[in-house]
């Protein structure tokens, strides 16, 4: 069974030592952390030890909580900026984020944090599938803060929501991106998805925008 949070940690390698089998109870620390398997990997758990300087946590993934909501406004604000459909409203994204965190069967807003700081997020909506017979996925609000992008958090809050998606039994998931932006193709490639030959087709029901 998954436990939240997940831990994402780096090694920086010097003098000392991690023996056996032993190495994974001194990182978790008797913490529920979660650990990337190529972290695992990393640290050569089958050797008896290996040299090691210092384990710093980078960064933390766990669902959103009300307190969460003005800093993740702030981000939402940042990516809506960017897209073509959407226009940044504090209030209704006030509104939005309240009613998923409150409702978990509606869903889950991921927050990536570093010693309480908020990096990140990236927002899971569930529905169901006749096709698949299931739950799946909507993935939306994947956003990274300006100020520490490029140091491999969007990669890792998204692998955390795809196994968050599958802790919940969903099936697939489906997301959207701008059509022109190439680079967030290119990311969502990376990490498994494919394009769908099916085209979304949107209706406003008078709110003025998507």
């Amino acid at each position: 069974m998954l436990t939240w949070p997940v831990v994402f940690m780096t090694i920086q390698l010097n003098q000392g030592l991690l023996f056996g089998n032993k190495t994974q109870r001194a990182l978790t620390g008797g913490t529920n952390g979660v650990f990337e398997k190529n972290f695992v990997a990393a640290l050569a758990v089958k050797a008896l030890h290996i040299n090691y300087l210092a384990i710093e946590v980078v960064m933390i993934i766990n669902p959103a909580t009300p307190n969460d909501i003005p800093v993740l406004c702030e981000l939402l604000t940042a990516l809506f900026t960017q897209e073509a459909e959407f226009l940044a409203d504090n209030v209704a994204q006030t509104r939005g984020l309240a009613c998923i965190i409150d409702h978990p069967e509606i869903g889950c807003v991921l927050v990536g944090r570093r010693q309480g700081q908020v990096l990140g997020m990236v927002n899971l909506l569930y529905t169901v599938s006749t096709a698949l017979g299931g739950r799946v996925a909507l993935l939306e609000d994947m956003v990274v803060a300006e100020s520490v992008r490029g140091q491999g958090i969007g990669s890792q809050l998204l692998a955390a929501a795809i196994k968050y998606a599958k802790h919940q039994g969903c099936k697939r998931i489906t997301l959207l991106t701008d059509q022109n932006n190439q680079s967030a193709q290119r990311f969502y490639a990376k990490h498994g998805f494919t394009l769908s030959a099916m085209m979304p087709l949107r209706l406003d029901l008078g709110y003025g925008q998507f």
